[in-house]
């Protein structure tokens, strides 16, 4: 019974759920975002996908500026630094 119950609740709220994909620092976005993004500006998907990734960068260099009260060149080196060390480099 409670199988009927699961089935009739996924065809009655849909079983799809929005497919996200890694900017590659560490965001996930929609992947319908950045298809947006590309008919909006008129650009290619990767090339939206880069600007995204870019924008998300910029928000986190400003944001940790802030957060610590250093220069955002400051903080983008401390943030790529970190960055090196978990990934090994």
């Amino acid at each position: 019974m409670k199988y009927v119950a699961l089935i009739l609740f996924c065809i009655i709220s849909g079983c799809s759920v929005p497919t996200f994909t890694n900017l590659g620092n560490g965001v996930a976005v929609p992947v319908n975002s950045i298809d947006k993004y590309a008919s909006e500006h008129g650009v290619t998907h990767a090339e939206a996908r880069a600007q995204l990734r870019s924008d998300s960068d910029n928000r986190r260099i400003k944001e940790h500026s802030a957060r610590f009260g250093i220069s955002e060149i400051e903080a983008k080196r401390q943030i790529e630094h970190s960055e090196k060390q978990q990934n090994g480099n």
